[in-house]
């Protein structure tokens, strides 16, 4: 089934269709053949073909959807600007939601990731800090069966699609075994982002990365204190010399 979905997915987004509707198909395949098809399909729609994209990936449809509207039960909740409607969603979802397999999970499944914690400067979870504070991704696992060696990662991406920082197990933590259920985590002492909505992908995944077990995605929105269009928002002050000059500013950062 999964190579006929490919198929067919591939046969579509290499046509010329003034209407193209992909209903919930990017989950198959590797990231490379989805790159491709993500990447033809950006250039049909710069072309102006019409595109309804039916998914559960939230960042998919904040990155090709002007408009979007959120059915639940056969009953419209939020219709309006796709960025409006996604942080809705999102934010119903909540941080520390439950993964539901179909909805925002996939892969083989052979050891779950059951649940994830965005903890603030003090330990809360929340899906909201200030930039320059800290944050500590948590991740309960369950694997039904032994996993030797397996490789956790979390990515931090923009809304926009931009990825803004990411780290794996297999850079700085060997994790020789995995049976039943555990928790590991990433702490980041500063997170030095500029102020927008970002998404914090979290992925188990086999020692030679050959084979994804469970992916996840959440979403997190950095405060800042001015209205900068940056990725990154190292600490900084502007000083001025000179007679006319007063004081020197600091930006002011408004605590949790």
């Amino acid at each position: 089934m999964g190579m006929q979905m490919r198929l067919s997915l591939a046969i579509a987004v290499h046509t010329k269709p003034e209407i193209l509707l992909i209903d919930e198909v990017m989950a198959v395949g590797d990231g490379s053949f989805q790159g491709k098809c993500l990447q033809r399909i950006t250039r049909l729609k710069a072309e102006g073909t019409a595109i309804i994209l039916v998914s559960h990936d939230a960042s998919m449809v904040q990155q090709f959807c002007t408009e979007a509207l959120w059915l639940h039960e056969g009953k419209v909740v939020a219709h309006g600007p796709a960025g409006l409607v996604v942080n809705q969603y999102m934010a119903d979802l909540g941080t520390a939601a439950q993964l539901r397999t179909g909805e925002n999970r996939f892969g083989s499944l052979l050891l779950e990731i059951v649940a994830v914690r965005l903890l603030d400067l003090r330990g809360i979870p929340s899906s909201e800090i200030n930039t320059g504070d800290s944050i500590r991704v948590e991740v309960d696992y369950l694997a039904t069966q032994p996993i030797r060696f397996p490789i956790f990662s979390v990515t931090i991406t923009r809304a926009d699609g931009v990825v803004c920082c990411t780290s794996n197990t297999a850079a700085a933590l060997t994790v020789p075994f995995a049976q039943g259920t555990g928790t590991v985590a990433l702490q980041i002492e500063r997170l030095d982002l500029g102020g927008g909505l970002y998404y914090v992908d979290v992925g188990a995944y086999e020692r030679d990365w050959g084979d994804t077990y469970t992916t996840g995605t959440f979403i997190l929105r950095i405060r800042s204190p001015e209205d900068e269009q940056c990725v990154l928002r190292p600490p900084h002050h502007w000083e001025m010399k000179g007679p006319h000059a007063l004081q020197t500013c600091w930006p002011a950062f408004t605590a949790l």
